[in-house]
């Protein structure tokens, strides 16, 4: 195990190993909407810890213990295949988007983990997502490529989250291989005004355009921001204003069997649909 440093840290990595064979944890979907009519496309995927003594737990709170101490390979390929799992069931005309991380995209064994997820679900391969963040530290972003690129190869795609948080968004835009981009809620706040944050993601729209990537803005929690970035042309919105993150028992009413939208349209069956 790595030494964790932060107080209390190894505690609660203590805590996390005895919660994985617990097998604790749950996971929760956040819907992605079409903006020009609230119709879902997708489902983000984002695990809780359910602490017996702490309650649920946000991803923030345990992941980075996770990752520190090896043990977030582990925890992935278990969300992989309930989430796939959950999808498979109830929500199969779907998209459905997890994150990864930079450490996991290079643990030996990656790919064929997410295939026995895929085999084992009956989940294809063609809906699902991989959400790399982009405030990821990693100093050598060539075996994160070679990564993405062999399960791109299976038909999965590849997203960019959180887009415009961190330094160096441009550098990766050009040097890993990816399908789409998630703009980061901190480009989104003040879109519906006429100040730096329209114009900011004007410059982002022109520049999924030009590299054939698909835009999805995250954070819109407001109508008037989902109004600016259907003006601004951006196709994909994610936010509390169409749907907070909820148990799996919430994707038969988000799917494509007649359920209603946040928005109140209803959603229409995809069928194969890939956008996001």
């Amino acid at each position: 195990m790595k030494n964790v440093t932060t107080p209390g840290g190894l505690g609660l990595a203590v805590d996390l190993a005895r919660a994985i064979d617990a097998r604790e944890f749950v996971v929760h979907y956040q819907p992605i909407v079409r903006l020009h009519d609230g119709t879902p496309t997708a489902m983000e995927a984002l695990v809780r810890w359910a602490h017996p003594e702490r309650g649920l737990l946000a991803p923030g709170e345990f992941v980075p213990f996770a990752e520190a101490t090896g043990m977030l390979a582990e925890l992935g390929a278990w969300v992989m295949r309930q989430a796939c799992a959950d999808m498979a069931e109830h929500a199969p005309e779907l998209d459905l988007c997890v994150n990864v991380s930079a450490a996991q995209l290079v643990v030996p064994g990656l790919v064929a983990s997410v295939l026995d997820a895929l085999v084992e679900t009956g989940f294809r391969a063609d809906h699902l997502i991989l959400e790399v963040c982009e405030r990821t530290t990693v100093d050598d972003l060539a075996p994160v490529a070679r990564g993405l690129t062999a399960l791109r190869s299976l038909g999965i795609r590849v997203a960019m989250d959180d887009f415009g948080a961190g330094f160096s968004s441009l550098e990766r835009l050009c040097r890993l291989p990816l399908d789409m981009v998630k703009v980061d809620s901190c480009l989104v706040g003040g879109v519906a005004g006429d100040g730096a944050e329209r114009r900011v993601m004007q410059a982002v729209m022109r520049m999924a355009e030009t590299l054939d990537l698909i835009v999805v803005s995250e954070g819109i929690e407001r109508p008037e921001q989902a109004d600016a970035l259907r003006e601004l042309g951006c196709p994909l919105g994610q936010g509390f204003l169409f749907g907070r993150p909820q148990p799996a028992d919430v994707l038969t009413a988000w799917s494509g069997g007649g359920g209603t939208s946040a928005t109140g349209v209803p959603a229409a069956g995809l069928g194969g649909l890939i956008v996001l």
